[in-house]
């Protein structure tokens, strides 16, 4: 007593089945290329902070030995005037 429609709806199952995969693939590789896009960002991000903390080091360093300096000029200065 088969009415001739169970091909048919097996073949629309299958179809969407196959449509439900595809789109769920799709989506996985967007999140997966979003994932690597963002990573990039943080690696770009985090490298462009350690080099901002190497500059800001090598400042702090220079106007140290400048200062230090100028303090043991002023030093021998006073150490002078007292002799």
């Amino acid at each position: 007593m088969s009415n001739g429609n169970g091909n048919g709806v097996t073949a629309t199952l299958s179809n969407a089945a196959s449509s439900v995969a595809e789109t769920a693939g799709n989506i996985g590789s967007a999140i997966a290329d979003t994932a690597s896009t963002v990573v990039e960002k943080v690696v770009d991000t985090a490298s462009n902070a350690g080099d901002a903390v190497g500059r800001a080091v090598k400042t702090a360093k220079k106007r140290l030995a400048s200062t230090s300096a100028a303090a043991r000029k002023e030093a021998r200065t006073a150490s002078a005037k007292s002799s």
